[in-house]
């Protein structure tokens, strides 16, 4: 399961930390495209809904303006601003009656779900990234204690992101780790036709899950299904010269993450304060008094850094790529 995520990189070091290598062995940067509905905000507290950046292979957007002229190959990547959860392609309503939980696709069903099978089967496959993301241990005593999962930190990191930015220093919340990167599936909504205006496409994907690996499986008994490594990233993105039957051997539990408990301020998803992602001690049964506050022992203070500049420049940055309006913003409730 994967309800709540982490994602505090703005559009330029998404990118730096995305190289890989082309068809023609030359590092390349993914293109950034924000997408003309919804707007991506760099954050350390993501909800379903949200739109968030994710990873596909670049031949999808072919037939797009901007790259008119140019010949895409499927192993080309790009970046592109999604909106968190699914939306099937033959729902015909306004996107607002949309209530479906479809933040997690499980991989149990998702060749046989029309949902996602027909997306599958067109080559909709497409990597989520984020710094981390958050689940829930309960105690034995009904206490629901978060926990930030992440990649090991003896996990190698790529080139890009060895780099050692002076921005990231000042964050002073988390070491220095490579992207987390998630097998998803992802659909092209068109909404109803109507008189108030253009009726842009909206893209938006489910991240899908598997049962948990030794490291996760003491928080929860479900996981996101882990891409590993370049190589794996690449199997899953190239539809063209990787089959879907193929690709589905990379969607298995993976014992490559580690995690630490956070403080119980990550519950609210409206909070965004970095806090949401520092360590804290979980005080030992004899100092608890029963309350779920009474489990954490003083969370340290973050001291001011640069993750509202990161935030505004993303802003800035996905308004120079698309120069689009913000979507509506959808109320709903974590299912």
């Amino acid at each position: 399961m994967c309800g709540r995520t982490a994602c505090t990189l703005p559009p330029s070091k998404l990118r730096r930390a995305c190289r890989y290598k082309s068809k023609d062995n030359k590092v390349t940067e993914p293109r950034w495209k924000g997408g003309k509905v919804g707007r991506y905000y760099t954050s350390p507290n993501v909800a379903p809904m949200s739109w968030t950046p994710v990873l596909l292979s670049a031949k999808h957007a072919q037939n797009d303006p901007d790259v008119e002229g140019e010949k895409l190959d499927s192993s080309d990547r790009m970046l592109q601003v999604m909106r968190w959860g699914l939306v099937p392609a033959w729902y015909k309503k306004d996107l607002k009656s949309f209530n479906l939980s479809t933040n997690n696709c499980r991989s149990d069903g998702m060749l046989d779900k029309r949902m996602f099978s027909t997306p599958l089967n067109r080559g909709r496959r497409c990597v989520v990234l984020a710094d981390g993301y958050y689940e829930w241990k309960t105690t034995k005593d009904k206490q629901k204690i978060p926990h930030l999962i992440f990649f090991k930190n003896d996990v190698e990191s790529s080139d890009a992101e060895e780099e050692n930015d002076e921005d990231d220093q000042a964050v002073n919340v988390r070491p220095r780790r490579r992207v987390l990167t998630m097998a998803g599936v992802f659909e092209i909504w068109h909404p109803p036709k109507t008189e108030e205006g253009p009726n842009d496409p909206i893209y938006a994907y489910s991240i899908i899950t598997v049962d948990a690996s030794p490291a996760v499986s003491g928080i929860h008994h479900r996981m996101p299904a882990i891409l590993d490594g370049d190589e794996a990233v690449s199997q899953w993105l190239d539809y063209e010269n990787v089959p879907l039957s193929e690709a589905a051997n990379l969607i298995k539990p993976l014992d490559t993450l580690e995690h630490f408990p956070v403080s119980s301020c990550v519950n609210n998803s409206r909070n965004k304060s970095l806090e949401c992602m520092v360590k804290i001690e979980i005080k030992p049964p004899s100092e608890r008094k029963g309350t779920l506050f009474s489990y954490f022992t003083k969370t340290p203070k973050v001291k001011k850094d640069s993750s509202e500049d990161d935030s505004n420049t993303a802003k800035r940055e996905a308004d120079s790529s698309n120069g689009s309006s913000d979507a509506k913003k959808i109320k709903t409730e974590q299912s």
